[in-house]
């Protein structure tokens, strides 16, 4: 018998991510996490090809634990 209980997610302390990794944790949009970004008030992505954007683990979770204080 199988159950749908979610699985539990961390968002692991150093490594990449991308976008969809650490949605969950910060509760807005791709389009306004990526104003902030632009505005310098998000971490900056690494290009890992024209269309795969990541972002530091370290850097998010600096973002998370302080979303209006973050610098770059």
């Amino acid at each position: 018998m199988a159950t749908n209980q979610p699985k539990h997610q961390e968002l692991p302390a150093k490594g990449l991510c991308r976008f969809n990794d650490f949605k969950p944790f910060i509760g807005m949009s791709r389009s306004s996490f990526l104003a902030l970004v632009k505005d310098g008030k998000a971490p900056q992505p690494q290009r890992l090809s024209e269309r795969m954007s990541v972002y530091k683990n370290e850097d998010i979770h600096r973002f998370i634990d302080n979303p209006v204080g973050f610098k770059q």
